[in-house]
């Protein structure tokens, strides 16, 4: 009798033995459903913690670059304020001589036209 069935199916008939774990995953199948063995779920945990623990140093990596990032940011933005604010002041301060100034001149100009008048 030839088996025309196809290797997959004739792999999930097949009940293998238990073999020993060497810490890699040990598959049994019985009845076409895949059980673990107790220490291939145990390797299992250890390679899901892992897994967990390596992606959680990854992210906090990455939080740690980002945070110096914002931080890189605030003191730019802190030092731009700060000139900005140097700015303003010397701008206010030029705006007000210049306003002396044509006050000094407008008041110079009116003491000569009263001069004039007064003649």
């Amino acid at each position: 009798v030839k088996d025309t069935a196809e290797p997959w199916q004739r792999d999930a008939r097949r009940t293998p033995k238990r073999t020993p774990v060497t810490g890699e995953f040990t598959e049994v199948r019985t009845s076409g459903r895949a059980s673990y063995t107790p220490e291939a779920h145990s390797a299992l945990k250890t390679t899901v913690y892992d897994g967990v623990k390596a992606k959680m140093r990854d992210l906090r990596s990455q939080l740690a670059a980002r945070d110096a990032q914002l931080e890189e940011a605030r003191a730019s933005l802190k030092a731009a304020r700060a000139q900005e604010a140097a700015l303003v002041k010397g701008a206010e301060s030029r705006v007000a001589a210049a306003v002396d100034e044509q006050r000094l001149d407008g008041e110079k100009q009116q003491a000569r036209h009263l001069a004039f008048i007064d003649r």
